[in-house]
């Protein structure tokens, strides 16, 4: 999504500056609505073309798409996204790019940088053995979750997946 968002920016159209900060593929984000600041892709999707398993394409319109927050029909299907059709407005490219370098900085300014990022470090017991992931943090000496409680351990107010050191 970040570089359609900039692609659409060098060439003066806006549109996609919500995208700027959404990581993955443009497909991706059509496929579940992806979006932030406000912006989602149903707002500037007016068709997408799209390939069921059986190899058939179609072309789906805006509506067709059954989008709502961060879902559409492709959900369902199955169907992969071959292109999509942005609507998107001229605008001066530095206009816009002062615009997502804004949101940036807002979303950077947001991160508590001081902590250590422990993405996807979730103990789920049906899944995996506690005492094992217990383990494992331990030995790198980070937190531990236990029934979804964390142990020994502070999370940031601002982001679930910064946890401080111990």
């Amino acid at each position: 999504m970040v570089r359609a968002a900039l692609f659409a920016a060098n060439l003066g159209l806006s549109g996609l500056e919500f995208a700027h900060g959404i990581p993955g593929t443009v497909g991706g984000g059509v496929y579940m609505n992806a979006g932030a600041y406000g912006g989602e892709i149903c707002q500037v999707c007016t068709q997408v073309a799209v390939m069921d398993l059986q190899g058939n394409v179609k072309l789906l319109d805006n509506g067709q798409m059954g989008f709502s927050y961060r879902h559409s029909v492709l959900e369902e299907s199955g169907a992969i996204v071959v292109s999509v059709v942005f609507q998107l407005k001229q605008m001066p490219a530095a206009e816009i790019k002062a615009k997502m370098q804004q949101r940036y900085t807002f979303c950077f300014n947001s991160l508590i940088l001081y902590r250590v990022s422990v993405p996807g470090t979730i103990c789920t017991p049906h899944q995996i053995p506690c005492d094992s992931v217990q383990r494992r943090l331990l030995s790198i000496k980070m937190a531990v979750f236990m029934d979804g409680v964390c142990k020994n351990q502070l999370l940031s107010t601002k982001r679930a997946v910064f946890m401080d050191k111990m």
